[in-house]
């Protein structure tokens, strides 16, 4: 069984209290990019409520998500190409 690890994080001032299996550094590196992505999104919207915030939050990081898993194929793709190629 993973050990899980209780983390005090504020997100847009916010105190929640996480538990996880994952290091002090990745908690830490995930609450900096939500508060982070969170001040930008408030700044550059007409929505300062809250939860409009956290959706639009959520959307914008369910789309670098995507995104990103999308790039990963492709390169995978790629790859599996070149190794197929070069052993020809």
């Amino acid at each position: 069984m993973v050990e899980k690890h209780k983390h005090i994080v504020y997100i847009a001032g916010k105190r929640y209290s996480l538990l996880t299996s994952h290091s002090d550094t990745h908690v830490k590196r995930i609450v900096l990019l939500l508060n982070s992505r969170l001040r930008d999104l408030t700044s550059a919207s007409s929505f300062k409520d809250f939860h409009s915030m956290t959706i639009l939050t959520a959307l914008s990081l369910a789309d670098d998500l995507i995104t990103s898993q999308d790039d990963n194929t492709r390169l995978r793709r790629e790859l599996n190409e070149a190794n197929f190629k070069a052993n020809e």
